[in-house]
């Protein structure tokens, strides 16, 4: 009798009933373009309580183009067909500063470009496509250019360095061209393009340079900033006496439905956190047109003062920060593993090989199927097949139903053992014999 009553004790239909339901949940969400990858995701969709969000790629579309120019100190609108200042219509060819910023732009630039005569496909980077996009429309012949440059050494962004730089071979002798985070490039120049003379970059010129970085990316704008050297006869690349050649704005659209996709998301009681490597400003516009706080005042937390932060202090931070700038792939892991130690069951979403570590490091790691990366992808527990981040709703509905329906399954399985255990017990102890 007691070997029987702890067999019928064992809840032995649970392990089916849960499996089957992640079954059927997984089949519902692919209809819906969500490919899971691990099956217990399923269930800790329903248990997300912050979703930290990818800006570029993500949030908007990926889809830059240069919209604003800042070159020997003035601006110059980029169209699709047209460079216009304040005084007209610009010819960049009649523009010294302005078509040294476009070959600079062109060199400084790791997109594979193939076609001629102004018909290109352009594969690389959405960013640094835009920049070969403004080229083409001022007419640069981009192979033609190209091949008159052999590329001698290349130095790569770094956590600890925002800007790349190429050293190029030339006829006149070796040209190092620099592209990055403007503030940072700006810190390594002397001297000044203007009106195509070189002339020195006086602090009063560089704080107008640093407020006009500061307006463009208020406005949305992720920002470049551009530099050049004569490198003579040297094959290594020494970070000093640039020219200050001027700033590139690209706008890149938010995709559309994301500011409603962010409501319902707080209605739900999930927390939405956005973590970018944009300047603050840039950040701070593209969220708070997206609403990402609700109501609530943003705040924000540049990277600059993340290195600096106690592990404890930062725990307690990031359950108030909603925006994250400046960040690296090293500081978007320490910010998912900040928030997992404040108890919250995190979600992060993703694109690039950036993304990775905060993907595989969070509770559940969401990657775009489409214009994602296949490291993204690899370590992802769920993949928006169509990038659709609408897509969200259904994934975080569905997981809600499937954690409901297992524990009305535990609750029915528990309820019906625990009524034999306690007839047995009743009838044995109370003198009445075995009732089964």
């Amino acid at each position: 009798t007691v070997v029987a009553l702890a067999v019928a004790a064992v809840p032995e239909g649970l392990p089916t009933v849960a499996t089957t339901t992640f079954s059927l949940g997984i089949r519902k969400m692919r209809r819906e373009g969500l490919l899971v990858r691990h099956l217990d995701a399923v269930e800790s969709l329903g248990a997300i309580q912050v979703l930290c969000l990818d800006k570029t790629g993500t949030l908007t579309e990926s889809r830059m183009a240069v919209q604003t120019i800042l070159c020997g100190l003035r601006r110059i609108t980029v169209s699709d067909e047209s460079f216009v200042s304040d005084q007209g219509d610009v010819n960049p060819y009649d523009d010294q500063d302005l078509l040294r910023l476009i070959h600079t732009a062109v060199l400084c630039n790791e997109v594979e470009v193939e076609g001629q005569n102004g018909h290109y496909m352009l594969n690389g980077s959405a960013t640094e496509a835009a920049l070969m996009q403004m080229a083409i429309v001022a007419g640069v012949a981009i192979n033609s250019l190209r091949s008159q440059y052999k590329r001698i050494k290349v130095e790569y962004r770094t956590e600890g360095r925002n800007y790349m730089s190429i050293l190029l071979r030339a006829h006149e002798g070796n040209l190092l061209a620099v592209k990055g985070n403007p503030e940072e490039v700006l810190s390594q120049c002397r001297w000044l393009l203007k009106d195509g003379v070189r002339c020195e970059l006086t602090p009063e010129v560089r704080v107008a340079i640093l407020n006009e970085n500061e307006k463009m990316a208020g406005q949305a704008l992720r920002v470049l900033g551009f530099a050049y050297s004569h490198a003579g006869d040297t094959d290594e690349i020494v970070n000093h006496d640039f020219t200050w050649l001027g700033l590139s704005g690209m706008a890149d659209p938010v995709r559309p439905g994301v500011e409603q996709l962010i409501s319902v998301l707080q209605e739900a009681g999930i927390r939405t956190v956005m973590i970018t490597g944009d300047q603050s400003a840039t950040a701070y516009a593209v969220s708070k047109s997206l609403k990402l706080s609700g109501t609530s005042h943003l705040e924000m937390l540049d990277s600059a003062h993340l290195e600096r932060l106690d592990p404890q202090l930062l725990t307690a931070l990031a359950q108030k920060i909603d925006i994250f700038s400046r960040v690296s792939p090293s500081h978007k892991l320490q910010i998912v593993q900040a928030l997992q130690r404040a108890g919250q069951v995190v979600a992060m979403t993703g694109d690039g090989i950036n993304d990775g570590p905060a993907l595989k490091a969070a509770d559940i790691g969401i990657a775009m199927g489409s214009k994602g990366t296949e490291a993204a992808r690899s370590v992802a527990d769920v993949v928006l097949e169509n990038d659709e981040l609408k897509t969200l709703i259904v994934a975080v509905s569905q997981g809600r139903t499937i954690y409901n329906n297992i524990r009305k399954s535990v609750h029915f399985l528990m309820s019906t053992n625990l009524s034999e255990i306690l007839l047995v017990l009743g009838s044995v102890g109370s003198g009445l014999g075995q009732p089964l």
